[in-house]
C-alpha cells in the first residue's frame, strides 16, 4: 500500500515536470538559440587558423649503415635550408594569410 502511494507521488512529479516543459517549450528553444549563437560567435572571433604539412622521404640503403646516416643527415639539412629560405617563406606568406612561418625538419 505504501509502495503504491510512493509510485503515485513519483508519477505526479514526472507529470508536472513534463507539463512545465511543454508549457515553456518556446522559452527553452529561445534560450538554446541564444546560447548557441553566442557560442558560435565566440568560437568564430577567437579562431586562429593553423596550417600544417608533412613530408615523408625514403632513401635506399646502400649497404653501409653509417653512409646511409650521412646521406639522411645531408638530405635533412638540405630540406631544412630550402624550407627556411626567404623565398619559401615569402611564397607561403603570399599564398596564405599568415604573418609568421615556422618550419622544422625532423630526422
Amino acid at each position: 500500500m505504501e509502495n503504491n502511494v510512493q509510485n503515485e507521488n513519483l508519477l505526479t512529479i514526472v507529470k508536472c515536470i513534463i507539463k512545465d516543459i511543454l508549457q515553456s517549450w518556446i522559452l527553452i528553444v529561445a534560450v538554446m538559440i541564444v546560447f548557441g549563437s553566442v557560442f558560435d560567435f565566440m568560437k568564430t572571433v577567437t579562431y586562429v587558423p593553423q596550417y600544417g604539412t608533412s613530408m615523408t622521404a625514403t632513401l635506399s640503403s646502400g649497404g653501409d649503415t653509417f653512409k646511409s646516416i650521412d646521406k639522411v643527415q645531408s638530405y635533412v639539412n638540405t630540406l631544412d635550408y630550402l624550407m627556411n629560405s626567404n623565398n619559401a617563406k615569402s611564397y607561403v606568406k603570399k599564398k596564405m594569410p599568415i604573418s609568421k612561418t615556422t618550419y622544422k625538419a625532423v630526422v
